[in-house]
């Protein structure tokens, strides 16, 4: 197992009591120990609902070495973050999972929990998503405003893979 997600009911209320059973789980399955000398999972929990109305349901990715074809697993670290395990959690910032010529990198989500004010680098992203979801919808507005049955038949003169689009008003 290198990369797991917890989705967990009302995760403010235990989110301690989570992390405990998943060191102890993880323990016992071989995926952590305290002394950090093997790898450990990503993972990430966070507020998740199931139609089954369970505490928690996870999703998880695992390999196994298939053949000779060499399979590695190493640790990544981020010099500006603690490890989770100095302060009691079961989980790694990231895997990089090698077999054969490929190499995959998995990530564990972090959230803060807190009412605090965005960063520079949140409004940022917020200004790059705004103007570019801005020009989408200039661009749709553009192609109603022009004819929908002209704009399809230059998809369908390109042989572009598409639905056909029609004005609800129509």
């Amino acid at each position: 197992v290198f990369r797991t997600w917890f989705y967990l009911r009302d995760i403010l209320e235990w989110y301690d009591t989570f992390n405990a059973a998943r060191n102890r789980i993880f323990t016992r399955f071989g995926l952590f120990d305290p002394d950090r000398s093997m790898t450990i999972p990503a993972s990430t929990g966070i507020e998740g609902r199931n139609n089954r109305s369970s505490w928690c349901t996870l999703d998880l990715l695992a390999t196994r070495p298939v053949g000779e074809i060499p399979l590695t697993i190493d640790r990544l670290a981020n010099p500006k973050q603690n490890e989770a395990p100095d302060y009691g959690s079961a989980f790694s910032r990231g895997l990089a999972v090698t077999t054969g010529h490929t190499r995959y990198v998995v990530v564990s989500g972090t959230a803060s929990i807190g009412d605090w004010p965005p960063t520079d680098q949140a409004r940022a992203v917020y200004a790059e998503l705004h103007t570019a979801i801005e020009e989408q919808l200039a661009a749709w507005a553009a192609i109603r405003e022009s004819g929908l049955d002209a704009f399809n038949a230059r998809v369908a003169e390109l042989a572009v893979p598409a639905i056909r689009l029609e004005d609800a008003e129509d």
